[in-house]
């Protein structure tokens, strides 16, 4: 513990002023017992759990396809790099168009480079927030091959967790589960964090043999990450309507927003049991077309 490159009270001093700090020299061994984890366990103590989906308009799917194939089209496919940037501008044109669909409350903050031991290799890290609440962290790295690497990640990964669910409450604005993505372009693992406590998905992986392959690798992927957007954006939504709740109880006056937040909860709430509702392969076509588009317009708070 002693030996930890980020020592736990300068992650704690981090959390306390919740600045933009990089835990990327963070370690898994000293990480793992705060989180009631084994040093030595490599992660196979951490729960595992199924990731949510949900079903992507076609306008959006299409969206995806046409962004993959002007992206090699502009810098080649994605074998043909090992650079961690690059494979971030893959996961970045598969989540746009999802992203989009939020109309910018939702916004992504693409512009951390997180630099520490393994810079040589470099990770990326993106943060997904609505109006400052941390809802989703996506750390890209060069490669999950490596067992110590992968593990050091996870550390970071888990580090930034915590400290943006601090950071949230510190701004009365809590949600049940902040989310995140490890993943370098080939693998993508899920992570909840909720009360403290990290639960993970298995590895998922895709293909990028040809074409029809990728798209069909990847459609899983792009469900599993607009879940985590919608979910968010629910959580969200209703941490600002309760806090909005509290300054009217102590105001002792009903504010003008609240009608606002009443109504963007409920769309936002229906959207997610729309688009949860994942039909039989064989009524994939007819169920996409059935939410086409999403039955929610979010409504900007006051």
């Amino acid at each position: 513990m002693g030996q930890c490159n980020v020592s736990l009270d300068m992650l704690r001093k981090a959390r306390d002023v919740c600045i933009d700090k990089s835990f990327s020299d963070c370690k898994y061994a000293d990480m793992a017992p705060l989180f009631g984890l084994k040093p030595r366990g490599k992660g196979f103590d951490i729960p595992s759990f199924p990731p949510s989906k949900c079903r992507i308009p076609l306008s959006v799917w299409q969206a995806i396809l046409d962004g993959m194939d002007q992206l090699e089209n502009e810098i080649g496919s994605f074998d043909a790099h090992e650079n961690v940037q690059a494979k971030s501008q893959w996961t970045a044109a598969w989540f746009r168009p999802l992203v989009a669909m939020f109309e910018s409350r939702i916004l992504n903050r693409p512009e951390k480079t997180i630099v520490g031991n393994r810079t040589r290799g470099g990770r990326v890290e993106l943060q997904y927030c609505l109006q400052g609440q941390c809802l989703l962290v996506v750390i890209v790295v060069k490669t999950l091959g490596d067992s110590m690497a992968a593990l050091d990640a996870m550390a970071q990964l888990i580090a930034e967790l915590d400290a943006a669910d601090f950071c949230n409450r510190k701004a009365a604005l809590a949600i049940p589960v902040v989310k995140g993505i490890l993943t370098d372009g080939r693998y993508f693992r899920f992570v909840n964090f909720e009360d403290g406590k990290i639960t993970r998905s298995p590895h998922i992986a895709t293909q990028f043999s040809d074409h029809e392959t990728t798209a069909t690798s990847i459609k899983p992927i792009c469900e599993m990450f607009f879940a985590c957007l919608l979910e968010g954006w629910v959580h969200g939504l209703r941490a600002f309507h309760a806090r909005s709740q509290r300054r009217e109880t102590m105001e002792g006056v009903r504010r003008p927003s609240a009608t606002d937040w009443d109504s963007a909860c409920v769309a936002a709430t229906n959207a997610l049991k729309v688009a949860s509702n994942l039909k039989p392969a064989d009524k994939a076509q007819q169920a996409l077309k059935a939410v086409e588009p999403l039955p929610w317009s979010p409504v900007a708070a006051k």
